[in-house]
């Protein structure tokens, strides 16, 4: 959120911390002046550390030089305050080319959860009812994007509303008004649809061979141990985003 001139972030932890970030730099502040609403599905994310470059983070992306600054302009949009609309990241890629870790990764520093991936909605109603519990939007393995989909994911990205009725067997609303970042990936295209590329950061990962493939367990090791840094390398980012 944004208040008194500064981009807040919610850490999620036991002890309500926020992180402040102004033009001048971040911070953890101990009592937040913001007040958050957290679901149950919220997890924490990571304490940040100062002094990181955001280039740490390039050797876990499988991806063109070009599209690792896509997909790191995506974090910063997605962790910015004061954003009104979000680009949507489509991660598209053979079999093989890791998007499913890459989407739990993204979600990790922008928006941790319990249920970092989500199956692809049966309708509006239950897309909007996600956007109520969470920030960011991670789709998995979505294998054909629906026109109802695609039309609704354009709206989340740039802020449209939305109502319905609570229950089909009365006539209270049910809405929504607000923006979220969307994260879709899967194998075919994401974006045929024009509306949808308009908003659309397109990234293509590359296959991994079999001389770069790590353990699962040596991956996650690496990535816990760097990733508190390339946080904070992303908040000096949104800082400087600030003094634009």
């Amino acid at each position: 959120g944004w208040a008194f001139d500064a981009c807040w972030l919610d850490l999620c932890d036991a002890a309500w911390r926020a992180i402040k970030v102004t033009k001048h730099g971040w911070e953890v502040v101990e009592n937040p002046a913001v007040k958050f609403v957290r679901s149950e599905t919220m997890a924490p994310l990571p304490l940040p550390e100062h002094g990181t470059m955001i280039e740490e983070f390039r050797s876990f992306v499988n991806a063109s030089d070009d599209d690792f600054k896509l997909i790191v302009a995506w974090l910063v949009a997605s962790l910015f305050g004061r954003a009104k609309t979000f680009p949507v990241l489509a991660l598209g890629g053979e079999q093989g080319s890791g998007k499913t870790t890459m989407a739990r990764l993204l979600r990790g520093l922008t928006d941790p959860s319990h249920v970092s991936a989500l199956a692809t909605p049966r309708d509006e109603r239950d897309l909007f009812v996600m956007a109520l519990s969470g920030h960011v939007l991670s789709f998995d393995n979505v294998s054909k994007v629906e026109t109802w989909f695609s039309d609704a994911v354009c709206r989340l990205a740039t802020g449209s509303g939305f109502i319905t009725r609570k229950l089909h067997s009365d006539a209270d609303p049910f809405w929504f008004q607000g923006s979220r970042p969307v994260l879709l990936n899967g194998i075919p295209s994401l974006t045929e649809r024009a509306d949808l590329a308009e908003r659309s950061l397109t990234v293509r990962l590359l296959r991994i061979d079999e001389t770069s493939r790590q353990s699962e367990d040596a991956f996650w090791k690496s990535w816990e141990t760097l990733k508190p840094g390339i946080f904070g390398a992303l908040l000096d980012a949104v800082s400087a985003a600030l003094r634009c």
